[in-house]
């Protein structure tokens, strides 16, 4: 019998709303991948436009605190976290389908977590 592993999702309402108007959604609440695999997890915008935001993902294992992938800013650029290994998560924004995929590849045990999206709008302080 094959490995598998679940990698379970959870939807998020509206965390961190920009002027009460944003929804997010994860439309897909689990995602089960056999070992080794790739898994996508999909994050749906509403009520705002996604190319003029930042988005975030967040992983929370078991038992511990959530912790900070990666974030996609305004311009497309992708940050990630100093302790997040190169090249197992990636993420993008759509914006005609106003979404963001955050991509785990070579799945592993240790990827089963809840994973969060959030919103984030930069505002310029310049006149």
């Amino acid at each position: 019998m094959p490995s598998l592993l679940h990698v379970c999702t959870l939807t998020v309402l509206g965390a961190l709303c920009v002027y009460g108007a944003g929804h997010l959604e994860q439309p897909q609440l689990s995602s089960t991948k056999k070992l080794s695999k790739t898994a996508r997890l999909e994050c749906v915008v509403s009520g705002v436009t996604i190319s003029k935001m930042s988005v975030y993902w967040y992983q929370e294992r078991p038992g511990q605190a959530m912790q900070h992938l990666l974030h996609i800013l305004s311009n497309n650029t992708v940050k990630r976290e100093s302790d997040v290994t190169l090249g197992k998560f990636e993420a993008d924004k759509i914006p005609e389908t106003s979404t963001s995929t955050l991509t785990i590849h070579n799945v592993r045990e240790q990827d089963a977590a809840i994973y969060y999206c959030a919103l984030w709008e930069v505002h310029s302080s310049r006149p």
